[in-house]
C-alpha cells in the first residue's frame, strides 16, 4: 500500500512516467519585459504574483503551434522574490509558466492552455564575480551573496544580462508527458556599461528590461542526482504518512 501512495503521489507531482511515457521535446522561445533587482524578477506589468509573455517563432518538437511570427499568444510566469535564492539548489514554484494562449493543438492533440513549466532551480551563474572593468567579450556574475544568479557581459555596445532556469514541463493532466527542461532569459542593455547595470541592480528600483527566452524540453537530459534525490526523499515522507493515516481508518 506504501509503494502505490508513494507512485501516486509521483504521477501526480508529473516526476515518473509509466511504460506508456510520451515525453516532451523541442524548444520555444518567448519574450517580454521585466523589472530586476539583485532579488527578485517582476515581470511586467509591475506588481501582483505574476506577469504576461509571448511566445514567438520558431517552435520545434512538442511545441510547434505555440507561437506564431507576430508573437499574438501570450502566457503567463510568475514573479520570483527571495528567489531569485535560493540558487542552484532544488526549489518547487508549480506553474510557473502557464496560461498559453495558442489556439493550434500540439501535435500530440493537447491544448496548449494545459502545459506548464515547474520550476526546480535557479542555476547558478559560472562566471567570476563582476569587478566592474571587465573587458570587450568578459562575462562576470553578479547576485551575492553566493551563489550568484545573474551573469553580465560587456558587449562593446552595452551589457548582455543572462539568467537560467530548469524544471519540468507537462501537460495538465498527464503525467507520462513530464519531461525535464531549461529557460534561458537574454536581455540587452544597449549602451548601459557593467558599472551601472551594477549600480542599478542594487537598488530597489532595479532596472527594467526587455528580454527574450528560449526553454527547451530535453527527455535525454538527467536532473542532478542532488534535485531527484530531494524530491524524492520528501515525497517518500508524505506517502509513509499517508499510509499511516489510512491504517488508522
Amino acid at each position: 500500500m506504501m509503494i502505490r501512495a508513494f507512485n501516486l503521489m509521483l504521477a501526480g507531482l508529473g516526476l515518473v512516467g509509466s511504460l506508456n511515457a510520451t515525453p516532451l521535446s523541442g524548444q520555444f522561445n518567448l519574450n517580454g519585459s521585466a523589472k530586476i533587482t539583485l532579488t527578485s524578477f517582476d515581470w511586467l506589468p509591475v506588481g501582483g504574483p505574476t506577469g504576461v509573455f509571448r511566445t514567438t517563432d520558431p517552435a520545434t518538437g512538442s511545441f510547434l503551434g505555440i507561437s506564431d511570427p507576430f508573437g499574438n499568444f501570450t502566457g503567463i510566469e510568475k514573479d520570483l522574490k527571495n528567489p531569485p535564492y535560493p540558487v542552484d539548489v532544488p526549489i518547487l514554484v508549480t506553474a510557473f509558466l502557464s496560461g498559453f494562449t495558442s489556439p493550434v493543438l500540439a501535435p500530440n492533440g493537447r491544448s496548449f492552455s494545459t502545459l506548464i513549466f515547474d520550476l526546480t532551480k535557479i542555476r547558478a551563474s559560472p562566471a567570476a564575480e563582476c569587478t566592474g572593468f571587465e573587458i570587450v567579450n568578459f562575462s562576470c556574475s553578479v547576485g551575492g551573496p553566493f551563489p550568484p544568479a545573474i551573469t553580465l557581459k560587456n558587449t562593446g555596445s552595452g551589457t548582455e544580462v543572462d539568467f537560467a532556469f530548469e524544471g519540468y514541463f507537462q501537460f495538465t493532466g498527464d503525467a507520462t508527458t513530464s519531461t525535464f527542461g531549461s529557460g534561458l532569459y537574454t536581455a540587452q542593455l544597449t549602451g548601459v556599461s557593467i558599472q551601472t547595470v551594477l549600480l542599478q541592480l542594487a537598488q530597489p528600483s532595479g532596472i527594467d528590461a526587455a528580454y527574450s527566452a528560449n526553454f527547451a524540453a530535453s527527455p535525454s537530459s538527467v536532473p542532478e542526482p542532488t534535485t531527484i534525490t530531494m524530491f524524492l526523499a520528501g515525497l517518500m515522507l508524505i506517502g509513509t504518512k499517508s499510509v499511516r493515516v489510512q491504517s488508522k481508518k
